[in-house]
């Protein structure tokens, strides 16, 4: 085929999935209000996630207040570009479920009444559940992806999208460029100690949290307590990367502690309960 018959195709093609959107949009309405409504709550999410960081750096760099007022600026763009690539998933996601022509929209506790309103006896509502046309939608950006939920009063769904966690958002060429021009090298030390400490935190909060539920069925005593919170420790990581994931990593890491060296510390039958906890 010629260049200029791929053209000519390329061309038809857009042509189609633009008509196609335009049908969209004019036979649900509601349905790309809802879209709307969501990607537009998808994007102040992102940018609050660099906002929040901005904010610390203010506190543990001193950052100047033009400099901080650079750095929100680098990331609204940065939120901007990182949920365009998703745009289209979550589009796909919403139009796969069903929504009533009079809709109830929820999101993060934000109410927005959708299509045409009638005027409800609430008498009768609170009876009849006329108020049942709700949609509740969140998105969570998660280290590893992104996950949406979608509620109504006769069904519940998730859909994760991976490869574009909060690892990614930071790395948005203009965020990451803004950055290392402003920030010194001197304050991303602190800021770096900062978030060593903050994941030093996390994994003792894990290790406790998974211990407390151990300690339910083994009865441990404050000797046992003090040499497992020790022996668990040893050897597990926690990064930046994968700490969403802490709890789930934390088991994997103690189905993989020597029974041997958990002999001296448990009994034979605490150890019995152990080894079938820790699947769990």
């Amino acid at each position: 085929m010629s260049f200029a018959g791929l053209l000519v195709l390329t061309s038809f093609q857009v042509a189609v999935a633009q008509k196609k959107e335009g049908a969209i949009r004019k036979e649900d309405p509601v349905r790309q209000q809802i879209v709307d409504h969501v990607m537009a709550d998808f994007r102040e999410t992102a940018q609050a996630h660099l906002l929040v960081q901005v904010d610390e750096m203010q506190k543990i760099c001193k950052l100047s207040d033009s400099v901080a007022k650079r750095l929100k600026v680098a990331a609204k763009g940065a939120a901007g570009r990182y949920v365009k690539p998703f745009e289209a998933k979550v589009k796909n996601a919403l139009r796969r479920q069903t929504f009533p022509k009079t809709v109830e929209l929820r999101v993060r506790g934000k109410v927005i009444k959708l299509g045409p309103q009638k005027k409800v006896n609430k008498i009768l509502e609170l009876f009849t559940g006329t108020n049942k046309n709700f949609v509740d939608i969140g998105i969570e950006i998660r280290s590893y992806g992104i996950q949406l939920s979608v509620r109504t009063a006769n069904s519940s769904s998730g859909h994760g999208f991976g490869g574009g966690g909060l690892n990614q958002l930071a790395k948005q060429p203009i965020w990451r460029k803004t950055f290392q021009r402003l920030v010194t090298n001197e304050q991303r030390k602190l800021l770096s100690e900062t978030n060593q400490q903050r994941l030093k935190q996390l994994k003792q909060a894990a290790i406790a949290f998974r211990l407390a539920q151990l300690d339910g069925e083994l009865r441990l005593n404050d000797k046992q307590k003090k040499q497992l919170v020790d022996l668990i420790g040893r050897g597990f990581k926690l990064i930046a990367a994968n700490r969403d994931n802490a709890p789930w990593t934390l088991r994997n890491h103690i189905k993989k502690i020597d029974a041997k060296k958990l002999a001296k510390v448990l009994t034979k039958s605490q150890l019995k309960i152990w080894q079938s906890q820790s699947t769990r």
